[in-house]
């Protein structure tokens, strides 16, 4: 399987320490959130949560298709948020075939 150009930006971004992991720490995060990740897999509650959250914060969200956990490393993960803004325009950039942005950023 071939990694997706976002995955390895994810990747990057957990060597850097630019993400923020979990749909609870969204609210409490004290770094700025520029992007929201999650996983198709993610529950519906969840969802619902991390959308508003999206939309009060005006913060883009992306969904992926594959598992999260494989592109963060970290087991069971289904949502993250980038705290660099230049990340979160590069991830946005390369958005495509396994990533879909489903909210954009309103100005």
């Amino acid at each position: 399987m071939q990694k997706d150009k976002v995955d390895s930006l994810l990747g990057f971004a957990v060597k850097a320490g630019q993400l923020v992991f979990g749909a609870d720490t969204l609210d409490t995060a004290k770094a700025k959130i520029y992007l929201i990740v999650m996983c198709s897999t993610t529950a519906e509650n969840t969802k619902k949560k991390v959308w508003q959250t999206a939309e009060k914060k005006n913060i883009p969200l992306m969904q992926s298709e594959n598992e999260l956990q494989y592109a963060v490393s970290r087991k069971n993960c289904k949502v993250v948020a980038v705290t660099d803004k230049q990340m979160a325009s590069a991830i946005i950039e390369r958005c495509g075939q396994n990533y879909t942005l489903i909210r954009s950023e309103v100005k």
